[in-house]
């Protein structure tokens, strides 16, 4: 029995995956000290695919630059996190 519910969280998981290979979008922050680190903040990727990705993390980036005195930027890029 306790299969069974492993197997049926595991299967609910995966449901909400995206089967579309790139359909997802990293949102990055970047820092007051230097121009050129990435930092993860979100990864995007929900059943819904690509467009709805984008819109959400987009929504999400323009929210966080909306805070007040907020100059840390925020950028989003297709596909999964990658600290290139």
């Amino acid at each position: 029995m306790r299969k069974i519910g492993l197997f049926a969280t595991l299967a609910l998981g995966l449901a909400g995956c995206s089967n579309e290979p790139e359909s997802a979008f990293t949102l990055y922050q970047g820092t007051q000290t230097s121009a050129n680190t990435r930092v993860h903040v979100a990864t995007f990727d929900s059943a819904s695919g690509e467009t709805a990705n984008r819109a959400n993390c987009e929504l999400v980036r323009d929210l966080l630059k909306s805070q007040p005195g907020r100059i840390i930027p925020f950028w989003c890029e297709k596909g999964r996190f990658s600290a290139k």
